[in-house]
Order: C-alpha cells, then structure tokens, then sequence
C-alpha cells in the first residue's frame, strides 16, 4: 500500500508539472475556453483552477461541420497544444479557429520547434524516431506515395508566416525551457535571460542515449549570439484577435517542489515583480517569504523592498546585475577582488541572523539559517550585494552550509571557472 501511495504521489506531482505550462497565464474567470484534449488531462485541471467555463473536446471534432457551425463565436480562448502538429492544413485550421471564438477572443497554442537546440544535441524526433529529420525539414521522409503522415514539427518562423496567412494579426511568442511537458523557463521572444540559466534548467529528451552534447551548457553561447529563442525546444503562443496580448516578460515555474512549494515568479512588463502560490497550500509561503525579508533586513542585510497584496508577493523589478553575474565575471578579471568579494558574501551570511551556538565541527550555528542567501538571489548595486526571493529559513543551521551552497552553486558545472 505505501508503494502505491508513493506511486500515486509521484503521478500527481508529474501532472503538476505538465500543468506549468498554462498555470502562470491569466485567464480570465468566467470565460468560455476550449481545450482539446480530455477532462482527466492535467492541463484540464489546471484551466478549471482558473475558475473557467471549459469544454474539452477531441480535436477530431474539428471534422464537424455542424459542430463548428453551432460553436461559432462561442468560445473566449481555445487551448491546443501541439494539435497542429498533426495537421495536414494547418493554415486551415488556424483560419477556421478564428470563427470559433468571441470578438475579443485569443488562441493560445503550445507547439515543439523542429529547430530546437535538443536536436542539435543528438535528440530524435518525436514523430519519425530519428536524427535531424526536424533540421533538415523532413526533406528525407515522407517522400514516397505509400508513406504515411504521423506529424512533424515547425521553426519559428514557419509558425509565425502560417499564424499570418490565417489571419492572425496580434502574435506573441514565448520560448518554453525545457520542453512544453516541464515548463520549468519561460521567455518573452521580446525579453532575454539576465543570468546564466544552464545551472536552472534540467533538459528532457525522447531518446537520452542517442544525445551527445550537453543542451545547459550552450544556453549562454544562444543568448551571446541572438539565436535563443530561434532555437528554444518549444513555444507558448498567444494570438489575440484585438491586440491586447500579455505583459508577462518571464515566469519561473517550481512546480517539481510540490504543492505546498509551488511558486510562479513572473516578471511583467510594467516593471514589477509578482510571485504567487500555484495552490492555496501554498500561500502560507509567501507570508514566509515576506517575514524572511524583514527579518533579515532587521540584520542590515540589504533585501529588495516587497508587499504581499491578495496572495500576490510583489516587488519591484530592478535593473541591474545578478551578484551571480558580477561574481562570475570577477573570477576571470580579477582574482584577488573576487576573493574579497566572496569574503564580504561569507561575511553577510555570517550576519543574517543571531548566533545560535559555535562549535569546532560545524563552526557557526545560526538561528535561522537563510538557505537562499545565494549569489543568483541577489543583485549587486553600487558596491552592495542586494537579496530577494529568501524563501525558506531552517532553525538552528549551519553557517558553512549555506555558504558551501553559495560557493557550489557559483561555481556550478562551468569547466572554465573550476579551472
């Protein structure tokens, strides 16, 4: 009975995940949205958290002419996540969507990229089982009168030129890392990473065994030379029949942590920072959050001014550069101001909280151990390293602990600063 009580919990927190993918969008409750797929799908039970009026539908109802006809202009938002893939005329579709929905209604599609960087790295093709079909755009298959359609994907900017012939005016992209199934990174096509996320970003892939190159570790090279989100595995894509499209520039999705640690951090487009509980058990922790910050601040530690507002922590956005960034770039100037610098961050963590007791075996034991108290969870200004999202605080803690961490996660797996 255990086992199949781990089993279960493990199903359940897989469906969360694959919920990450729609939870951060702001429907809007009430509306009408037409989802293809299943009740059961976790992306269902994500949009009815939303407090909408759903209907799912298998996509082969698209078939109906009666029922299209019935439907016209019925729906607020209609959800499709790689359905076109399977789509001999997908402009056709995309055209015919249109009807289906309200004046000011949007399509939100979710779709894989056949020029996403995992494919680049040895990753077979979902829908032929091999290598570089998507790249080469499946110029070596399908050929033959007797072969038969099973699907494949399309780049960015193939999607965008049969949005525009369909009709759609008002197009929004979002880059998907690591994949639409574990929507851990999400991006604006407008906005870029402001660190280097190849030690947040944990790839998937269709085969493992045949992947030769390491996809975290070419991010940063991605974002250096434009090419990011032109080769991102897969998009989120919002398509609106008015213009008015979302003002989220990114979102953090931790649905791995479970439900009671499940947090979306989105930074929007009005300069300001939201993180929300993704389920009500959650909520106790931005409370959390918030006290940690005031705490520490009461330390002199220099933490980014935040409010909790109706269950939505919020803080400003700020321009300037990650302490993890400045560090990293330090290393390779200059080692001895690095040195310093890492002392004067050991010297923080030191101070974040009263001495608890101090021993020759695990040094400073402090009251409330911090264990963000990370270079990525600060920025530094004008000389001063900055701290933000302090989410879990451990009595009794080790300092040496939270500031192996910091090191550890500095360092990360980056070859050229271990060097």
């Amino acid at each position: 009975w255990m086992c199949i009580a781990m089993m279960e919990t493990v199903d359940e927190l897989v469906d969360d995940i694959h919920a990450g993918l729609l939870v951060w969008y702001d429907f809007i409750p009430g509306d009408e949205v037409l989802y293809f797929g299943r009740q059961e799908d976790s992306l269902a039970a994500a949009l009815k958290d939303k407090h909408v009026q759903l209907t799912c539908a298998d996509y082969s109802i698209m078939q109906d002419v009666v029922w299209q006809r019935e439907n016209i202009g019925r729906f607020s938002y209609i959800v499709s996540v790689t359905d076109l893939e399977m789509e001999r005329e997908p402009t056709a579709a995309l055209a015919a969507w249109r009807q289906l929905l309200q004046q000011d209604g949007k399509l939100l599609l979710a779709m894989n990229n056949r020029l996403g960087i995992r494919y680049f790295c040895g990753d077979r093709d979902p829908y032929t089982q091999r290598n570089f079909d998507g790249i080469e755009n499946y110029r070596r298959v399908y050929a033959k009168p007797e072969d038969r359609f099973y699907g494949r994907m399309y780049s960015q900017g193939e999607l965008r030129r049969m949005l525009e012939e369909a009709g759609w005016r008002y197009i929004q992209f979002f880059s998907v890392l690591p994949d639409l199934q574990h929507a851990a990174l999400i991006y604006a096509e407008d906005y870029l990473p402001q660190e280097d996320i190849g030690g947040r970003v944990f790839p998937k892939y269709n085969y493992p065994d045949t992947v030769f190159l390491e996809e975290n570790g070419l991010y940063q090279t991605l974002v250096d030379e434009g090419l990011f989100h032109k080769l991102a595995n897969a998009y989120f894509i919002e398509c609106s029949l008015t213009g008015k499209l979302s003002d989220v520039n990114h979102v953090t999705c931790s649905m791995e942590r479970g439900r009671q640690d499940a947090l979306l951090t989105m930074i929007r487009k009005s300069a300001v920072v939201d993180k929300l509980a993704v389920f009500p058990e959650g909520r106790d922790r931005l409370r959390e959050l918030l006290q940690n910050g005031v705490a520490l601040a009461a330390q002199g530690i220099n933490v980014v001014p935040a409010k909790l507002q109706q269950d939505v922590y919020r803080m400003p956005y700020i321009q300037a550069e990650i302490g993890h960034v400045y560090l990293r770039r330090l290393l390779l100037s200059d080692q001895d101001c690095f040195l310093a610098a890492m002392d004067h961050f050991r010297d923080l963590i030191f101070q974040s909280s009263e001495k608890a007791d101090e021993d020759a075996d695990r040094g400073l034991i402090l009251k409330c151990g911090y264990l963000d108290m990370v270079p990525l969870n600060s920025f530094f200004i004008e000389g001063e390293f900055v701290f933000f999202d302090q989410e879990f605080c451990l009595s009794d803690y080790p300092a040496n602990a939270i500031l192996w961490r910091a090191i550890e996660t500095l360092y990360g797996d980056s070859v050229e600063l271990r060097k």
